[in-house]
């Protein structure tokens, strides 16, 4: 289901069985690379016929730590593929890749993981799978608001396992859970080659649908989307705001920043589609890295043009946040909220 392009296929046997140099050697050329689990739900019938696989998965978990120590530069994202309604203590890459990557050294190569949890449906419920529209379920800043259509966010406490059910029988509500194979190949292909900005998200359904227009709140990830009626007035007023209140010297510390409502330093690029703000402690900067090389964290500001089936829209994103750097979620917020006011007062103005 995936593209052939740049596709490498390794089963768990090879990986138990190879060592660390030709495993590595293997994966000279990744950028990413995804781990299908073979931990089942339950009420799945391959946990009494998926013993062996499982036995296989514990085995290859114990060559991955030197794997991930020789992990070659170029490989940057993990993305682990494992059943929705599996319970994480069953599903032992899970344990070994979020333990492993709490205690990767800081000064180690960057190294993104992420999980997509998907129950992949039998080939007798495909059928009633592919009529269900796709829902993500995911664990979103807890400043975003209702994102796309079909997206539930789980604003804090995890990431929620199963979609919110219609009243009905267990057995619907199992079969509203279950994912179609293309749909569970969808959100692994993006996961690998645009790469996830949540710790894991949660795919049901199997009806078509736009996976860029789905999984798009992911990239950041997005922490405001806000409608708006004319793209092109809303990119200009969205720059001069940008400019009247981040370019006169809240680059630096002092009484600009602070009327900014900032406690952290600012640097701001215009763009096409809006403007970039990124933050900049000090001391922060590397010479001669330019805008690009700011790895503190920072906010991009997009106004989408209207497109068939949505009008146009302001969408705020977190960016540039480098290999373990926390949000900085208090001026994230004095940004904002400064920028939810100043619009609503124009709007006031203006009708």
């Amino acid at each position: 289901m995936m593209p052939p392009g740049g596709l490498l296929v390794i089963p768990l046997e090879d990986l138990h069985g190879a060592t660390t140099k030709e495993f590595a050697a293997k994966l000279e050329m990744c950028e990413a690379i995804a781990f299908c689990s073979s931990s089942c739900s339950p009420s799945s019938a391959s946990v009494q016929t998926g013993v062996d696989a499982r036995t296989i998965e514990v085995e290859a978990c114990k060559g991955l730590s030197a794997l991930l120590e020789d992990m070659p530069e170029k490989v940057r994202r993990i993305v682990l593929l494992t059943d929705s309604l599996a319970e994480s203590s069953t599903c032992p890459m899970e344990l070994f890749f979020t333990r492993a990557m709490r205690e990767r050294s800081p000064n180690a190569s960057p190294l993104r993981f992420s999980i997509v949890r998907a129950t992949i449906a039998s080939e007798s419920d495909c059928e009633a799978v592919f009529a269900q529209p796709v829902e993500v379920v995911s664990k979103m800043p807890a400043m975003v608001k209702d994102a796309v259509s079909g997206l539930r966010s789980a604003y804090m406490g995890g990431v929620v396992r199963s979609v919110q059910m219609m009243m009905g029988s267990q057995e619907e509500e199992d079969m509203q859970q279950l994912t179609s194979p293309g749909a569970a190949a969808k959100a692994l292909q993006f996961a690998l080659r645009r790469g996830l900005d949540v710790p894991e998200l949660t795919v049901t359904g199997g009806a078509p649908a736009d996976w860029e227009e789905l999984l798009l709140a992911m990239i950041g990830p997005e922490i405001w989307r806000l409608p708006v009626e004319d793209a092109r007035r809303m990119r200009t007023w969205l720059q001069g705001w940008v400019e009247f209140n981040y370019c006169r010297g809240a680059n630096q510390g002092g009484a600009a920043m602070k009327k900014a409502g900032l406690k952290t330093p600012v640097e701001v690029r215009l763009s096409a589609k809006g403007a970039c703000i990124k933050f900049v402690p000090s001391g922060s900067r590397t010479p001669g890295a330019g805008f690009e090389g700011l790895l503190e964290g920072g906010l991009e500001l997009l106004v989408d043009d209207e497109a068939p089936g949505r009008p146009a829209r302001l969408r705020v994103r977190r960016c540039a946040y480098g290999w373990r750097t926390k949000p900085r979620e208090g001026s994230e917020r004095a940004i904002l909220s400064r920028l939810q006011r100043d619009w609503e007062l124009t709007q006031k103005l203006r009708s």
